[in-house]
């Protein structure tokens, strides 16, 4: 941990006037980090399957698993190029459906 006090306790009398204007705007960026929000957890969920997965468990391809996905709680993509899918919601809304 960084002892600023310290730093104030050492610094000679004409650095005082800087260190309050460094120590400010140190306090200002602070508060903005602390105000910001931080990145979206994943849903908590009990166990992950690939599209390929997910298709095998629903007897259907890929492609319509990730046509399915589009907008259902279950989907999940942390990125462009990958999604995940919340087995036990896939689960659930495979049994909802007619």
């Amino acid at each position: 941990m960084i002892d600023l006090g310290k730093f104030v306790d050492d610094a000679r009398v004409e650095e005082l006037p800087e260190l309050a204007g460094a120590l400010e705007a140190a306090r200002v960026k602070l508060q903005l980090r602390l105000a910001a929000p931080g990145p979206a957890p994943a849903p908590a969920v009990g166990k992950w399957l690939t599209p390929a997965e997910a298709a095998g468990l629903a007897r259907a391809s890929k492609r319509q698993v990730y046509e399915w996905a589009v907008g259902k709680r279950w989907a999940h993509r942390p990125s462009k190029r990958k999604m995940l899918i919340d087995e036990a919601g896939f689960r659930a809304w495979l049994g909802s459906r007619p």
